[in-house]
């Protein structure tokens, strides 16, 4: 049986491993976020680029 003082030091020490863990899968889901939202902007940056050059060159006509 645990006395008062191990139960808490216990409880303390899971504590921190879940919160380290929920800290890491956070951490994750962020970097995943950011390299997602990354890619897209590089993505939207290529099709601006295709898109002027192809009303430079003549293969879209722009129209107000």
């Amino acid at each position: 049986s645990l006395d008062g003082e191990d139960r808490e030091m216990l409880t303390d020490s899971l504590f921190t491993e879940k919160y380290q863990k929920l800290y890491e899968d956070l951490s994750q889901d962020s970097t995943f976020l950011i390299q997602t939202i990354n890619t897209q902007i590089e993505k939207l940056k290529e099709l601006r680029k295709t898109l002027i050059n192809d009303v430079v060159t003549g293969k879209i006509k722009v129209i107000e």
